[in-house]
Order: C-alpha cells, then sequence, then structure tokens
C-alpha cells in the first residue's frame, strides 16, 4: 500500500479512537437563566455599559440583554449575517507540510462537518458580542461531534470563569486552565471586549424610538380627520350624529354645534415625514457604516465608481476576519484538536479559500488566453466546469466534436477577407473547446 494511503489509514484509526475521560460536556452542568426584554432607552444603555466596565466587579448580563433585544432591529441583523457570510461562505482546506493528501481524520472529522462551521460561525459572532466561549463535545465516529456556544452571561472573560448559575458566583469553572476541560474549550475575542454591538445599540435605539413617533404620527393623521357640526338646540340630532360618527370607523373625528370652529395649527406636512424618514436613514447608515465600513452595499443609489469604492472597504474588512479566522484555527484550535484525538493535525495548517469567483464566460476566456502560454490538464477542466470525463469506451460518434475555430489575422477582431463572419459560438461550445486543450 502506498505511503499516503498508510498515513491516511493510520491518521482515521487515531481519530475514531475515544478519549479516556470521565467529565461530561459542561454545557449541561451549566443553568441558564431567562434573558429579560425590556424596553429600550439611552439611560439603560449608559448603565449596562457601565456596569460591564466595573473594575472591582463587572457584570455583563444587563449589556447582553440589551444587546439581545437590539439585534431584533432587521437591519443591523442584515449587515451583521453579510460580515459573518463573508467569512464562513468560504470553504476551509488543510494543507499538509510535506504535501500529503489530507488524512480521512481531518477531511471527514472536521473539515466536512456541521460543527466546524458552527464553530466558525460562533467565532464570528464575537466580533458583534466581544466574546465567545465555545465547547467542543465528543462524538461517536470522532473526538468531536458538535461544537455548542456556552450562555454567555454565564461567561466572566475578565477572570476566565463559567458560571454553573449566574446568581452563585461561588460555583464556577476556570475553563482557560481546568485539566479536563481546557482543551474542550475555544475561547475568541479579549477579555475586556464588548464587541461592535455596544456602539451600535446607541443607533438602534434612536431608531426604534424615531420608528414609534412616526408610527403615532401615521396613526393620529394618516387617516383625514372628520368634523360634523349640529343644531345647538336639538339634543337628539346631536345624539344621532355621534353615533352616525363612532359607526364610520376608527378615524378620529369631532362633533361640533353649528357656528363653532376647530383648528389644527400644526397640521401634517411632507415636511414632518421628510424629518421622521430622515432620521431612520441616518441610524440605518451608521450601522452599515459600523459593521461593514460603508453603506452602498447595502442600500440603493450612488455611482458604479462610488458603489466599487464603497465594495472595495467591505472587502479589506472580510480580509481582515479571514485573516482573523486563520490564526485562531492554526494558533488555538489546532493545538486544541491535536490534544483530544486529532494529532495529525499538527502536521499541517488551515487555510481558507479565497480565490475569486468568476462567472463562467469570464473563466473561459481567461483559461483561452492562458492556453497559449502554459499547458493546461484537462482533468482540471473537467473538474472546473463540472463536465464528466468521457468513458473511453464511449464510439467516437456518440462524443461531441470540437468545432472549427475561423481563422484570424493577429490583431484583427473580424475573419481573413472573403471569409464569411461566423456567430459567436455559445458558452457551451466555448466549454467544449476547453476540454480538448492539451
Amino acid at each position: 500500500m502506498p505511503k499516503n494511503n498508510n498515513n491516511a489509514q493510520k491518521g482515521l484509526k487515531m481519530a475514531k479512537k475515544k478519549i479516556e475521560t470521565n467529565t461530561a460536556p459542561v454545557i449541561n452542568k451549566i443553568v441558564v437563566s431567562n434573558f429579560t426584554m425590556s424596553s429600550l432607552e439611552l439611560s439603560k444603555w449608559k448603565s449596562a455599559i457601565l456596569s460591564a466596565r466595573n473594575v472591582l466587579n463587572p457584570r455583563r448580563r444587563d449589556l447582553y440583554e440589551l444587546y439581545l433585544n437590539v439585534m431584533l432591529d432587521a437591519h443591523l441583523t442584515s449587515v451583521s449575517d453579510k460580515r459573518r457570510r463573508g467569512v464562513t461562505n468560504k470553504r476551509v482546506t488543510w494543507i499538509a507540510d510535506n504535501g500529503d493528501p489530507i488524512p480521512d481524520s481531518i477531511q471527514k472529522g472536521i473539515l466536512d462537518t456541521p460543527w466546524f462551521y458552527d464553530l466558525r460561525c460562533y467565532a464570528m459572532e464575537a466580533i458583534m458580542w466581544g466574546h465567545s466561549l465555545i465547547e467542543l463535545q465528543p462524538g461517536e465516529d470522532y473526538p468531536v461531534g458538535a461544537a455548542e456556544l456556552l450562555n454567555r452571561i454565564n461567561v466572566q472573560p475578565e477572570y476566565g470563569r463559567l458560571l454553573y448559575n449566574y446568581y452563585n458566583y461561588s460555583q464556577y469553572l476556570e475553563y482557560r486552565t481546568d485539566p479536563a476541560y481546557k482543551n474542550f474549550m475555544i475561547e475568541v475575542g479579549k477579555k475586556d471586549s464588548f464587541g461592535l454591538l455596544m456602539q451600535a445599540a446607541f443607533w438602534v435605539i434612536i431608531k426604534r424610538g424615531g420608528v414609534g413617533d412616526w408610527a403615532q404620527l401615521a396613526e393620529i393623521f394618516g387617516m383625514p380627520f372628520r368634523v360634523a357640526y349640529y343644531n345647538p338646540h336639538d339634543n337628539e340630532n346631536r345624539t344621532l350624529t355621534e353615533q352616525g360618527m363612532e359607526a364610520m370607523g376608527a378615524a378620529g373625528y369631532a362633533i361640533l354645534p353649528d357656528g363653532a370652529r376647530i383648528e389644527f395649527p400644526n397640521q401634517i406636512s411632507s415636511g414632518n415625514i421628510t424629518v421622521h424618514k430622515d432620521l431612520v436613514n441616518i441610524c440605518d447608515e451608521q450601522l452599515s457604516k459600523l459593521v461593514l465600513g460603508q453603506t452602498m452595499t447595502t442600500a440603493e443609489g450612488g455611482s458604479y465608481a462610488q458603489g466599487y469604492i464603497h465594495k472595495s472597504v467591505e472587502e479589506e474588512i472580510n480580509q481582515e476576519d479571514i485573516i482573523m479566522m486563520e490564526y485562531l484555527l492554526n494558533w488555538d484550535v489546532k493545538k486544541k484538536l491535536a490534544a483530544i484525538g486529532y494529532p495529525e493535525v499538527m502536521n499541517g495548517h488551515f487555510k481558507i479559500d479565497v480565490n475569486v469567483q468568476l462567472d463562467l464566460k469570464t473563466l473561459v476566456d481567461i483559461i483561452m488566453k492562458l492556453s497559449t502560454k502554459i499547458p493546461i490538464e484537462k482533468k482540471y477542466l473537467y473538474e472546473t466546469f463540472g463536465i464528466p470525463m468521457p468513458d473511453p469506451s464511449t464510439p467516437e460518434e456518440d462524443l461531441v466534436s470540437p468545432q472549427a475555430t475561423p481563422e484570424v489575422v493577429p490583431g484583427a477582431d473580424s475573419p481573413l477577407p472573403g471569409k464569411e463572419a461566423e456567430a459567436e459560438p455559445a458558452i457551451e461550445k466555448k466549454k467544449i473547446n476547453v476540454n480538448r486543450i492539451a
């Protein structure tokens, strides 16, 4: 058997070997209390920050409850998910230092597992929340079968403690040093970080108040106000008028004696509507700038040049997040995976695929031009375009042959004089031509 296959089989057996431990997942030992959903006010935001930043007795519960409420905002959820997907939507591979293939224990036991995706999602959440403590849980076929986020209100990053019960500060797990659990704990974020949600909360509170005022304005003035007059000397007429106005719906109305006047000096106008709308838009723009560094990839407007610049800013932020994720995987996660049953992972490093995804037509054009400079393997072309390789036993008449291309004068855009110009071949034909490149 080849050496590479021996290494792969050996790695697979080591990965499936159970870790002898008497400890159960710590997530089953902690008591999780309910979050309190209260109204958002700037005074609560300020007091929650002061409580979390207390030097002698830091408490993050109020701040995290505020964060949970803030994340109900649709725009904030959208931009935070957009930034997370800039990393989690990219494939992760493992590259051996000696160039060997990826062992099954790493490919099937780590890279192709849901828990590895969950691990990266929870790690990216630390950008918004400030901190994430993730527990790796044992699996059936491999040492790790799940990755669970531990409840943030039970975690004290300042001291490296995990409280079994938030209301009992005398019983806790020192997750950074406990020999039974430290290799199963993945910590993301600095101990004194509170994440981008601390700034985002301010704008969400302002926005929610503005939307509430806007809704009240629409409720009061959204339907036309009605005024009815009655004969002041006829009480029966007034009673009938009131009954009629009540039966006409929920719009506001007034019943006045004949000859009386009613005025609305602050009647609604287009200017009133613009004030509320502009306030909401400003808040959304600030949230986009905070999370994505720009606004034009989430809102309409602007020229192509401006959109390109804004997109470049977002890509710079995504690149920074990718570097952070690679550091996490190669400096912290890799060592702990090796300690709990994946020793072969230390013989290489994790790498996130950052290749630009091109449309098929652009990719075909690039390959056609490269084929004149460098040899390209046919197998790569078949795999790139998802075309199955022909069976050697297939008769030649059942194969689609490449079409002959017209002779072109170097530097010219049209065929030689005297030859009829042919229509540009379809993209499917281009694919077939590429497959014939030797």
